[in-house]
């Protein structure tokens, strides 16, 4: 029978030493003896009660003593003046024909030991434990939250868009994008496609509009227009964006030929629009001169007569919706750095799973603890100066906010972090300074 190196993830390998006294057990492997990891030659071999090391070439019995077979024998002058040898050699190339490839072996070995077993997969490349991986890519991940102040809902959708994203390692590596390239990729890219999607379904499919008049924060006048229609693909009724028109003066007539021009630049025929949504003011719902009179009396006159008063419901929540979004796309550039680095261990990362709660717990008892901790050893021993002030919450109580800022060894620079955050019920110098 031909040995055959046993694989962690082997069906079998939890059985092939059944009734040996001390069994094999993986976490050997992830052991160092002199410097050297353990995991680096020596391999469990799918015979029972032994294991092989591929340097010198020789199988250890470790059912009897164990771990401490598998030490005595990477200790022995003999594994160790091959280990030596190993590492003064010199690869011979040019004269030899092709170089070989020191990337590619058997469970990460170097060519020269290929014959010493056959296998068809490599073994992982780390020598930390599978639940450690885990744990540090957790931290990463609520640890980047919390830095960029995101919410804790987006933690799901993060990793899920972290696990698609590491499909594809070369590709994800070769990414780079700043705010500014994020922004006019989603314009004239993402938001380009989009576009042209909805108005090829607007010329086949009945539609609404939703449309309404407001000031921007340039102060610009700014119509904006949503198309609402039965979706064949996901089989319900979307609402999409169609366009946003600025206006230099806010009546009646601008607005028809504004809208006017919407519909004659992208050829979407008026016959399939079924009615409008806007606000009952003058402008817009006049009865003699308003825009959906003009609209229904000059281009649509099969127009459904629909109050408008909700519109600005859907203004309102819409603004509500995006307002935590604010500055996003500056944020464009650091989630592509933590998903290239989750994407270094995919196994890790595609067993990760986390919600609000679960990322609002670790971030609070995980990492902000370890921040805590790490915080208080260096003002131990280092001279810093804080940072206060006094503030109310979103819940009305007031909080004294401390920061302190001091010169860190291992950046090399001044940092300021967060020390605590106190409630205060008497806002004096008296109750402050028992806080403190």
């Amino acid at each position: 029978m031909v040995s055959r190196v046993v694989l962690q993830r082997d069906s079998y390998n939890l059985e092939v030493d059944k009734g040996v006294k001390n069994c094999w057990k993986w976490d050997w492997v992830e052991r160092s003896v002199y410097g050297n990891p353990v995991g680096q030659f020596i391999r469990k071999i799918n015979s029972r009660g032994i294991a092989r090391c591929e340097l010198c070439q020789k199988d250890i019995n470790y059912a009897g003593r164990g771990w401490k077979s598998l030490e005595q024998h990477l200790t022995k002058k003999l594994h160790l003046d091959n280990l030596k040898m190993r590492k003064t050699n010199h690869s011979l190339s040019g004269a030899f024909g092709a170089k070989l490839d020191t990337h590619q072996g058997i469970y990460g070995l170097h060519p020269m030991f290929k014959s010493s077993a056959e296998l068809k997969q490599p073994a992982p490349a780390s020598l930390t434990s599978f639940q450690d991986r885990v744990t540090n890519m957790e931290s990463m991940v609520v640890a980047f939250t919390s830095e960029n102040s995101l919410s804790f809902s987006l933690v799901p959708k993060m990793l899920e868009l972290a696990k698609t994203l590491s499909d594809d390692k070369k590709a994800l590596d070769s990414i780079t994008m700043n705010r500014t390239t994020a922004s006019y990729k989603t314009r004239f890219g993402v938001g380009k496609t989009f576009e042209e999607d909805l108005i090829r379904c607007l010329k086949t499919s009945c539609f609404s509009l939703n449309m309404d008049e407001s000031t921007s924060s340039n102060y610009q006048k700014v119509l904006t227009i949503l198309a609402s229609y039965f979706c064949k693909i996901s089989n319900k009724v979307v609402v999409r964006h169609l366009s946003s028109l600025t206006c230099v003066t806010v009546n009646s007539e601008a607005l028809y030929t504004k809208v006017v021009d919407v519909f004659e630049k992208n050829d979407i025929p008026w016959k399939n629009l079924t009615s409008i949504l806007m606000d009952s003011c003058n402008v817009m719902r006049g009865s003699k001169s308003g825009l959906e009179t003009r609209i229904r009396s000059q281009k649509a006159p099969h127009l459904l007569d629909v109050d408008g008063d909700t519109c600005h419901h859907v203004h309102n929540s819409a603004k509500a919706f995006c307002k935590p979004f604010d500055g996003f796309f500056s944020l464009v550039p650091k989630m592509l750095e933590l998903a290239k680095t989750l994407s270094d261990d995919k196994k890790a990362l595609d067993s990760i799973t986390m919600n609000r709660t679960t990322a609002s717990y670790k971030t609070r008892f995980g990492v902000g603890k370890t921040f805590e901790e790490d915080l208080i050893r260096c003002l131990k021993t280092s001279c810093f100066s804080l940072n206060m002030d006094e503030s109310t919450s979103s819940n009305y109580q007031k909080v004294l906010t401390i920061l302190a800022s001091y010169f860190c060894k291992i950046s090399n620079k001044v940092v300021v972090r967060h020390l605590s955050s106190l409630t205060c019920v008497t806002v004096n110098s008296e109750a402050l300074g028992l806080q403190i």
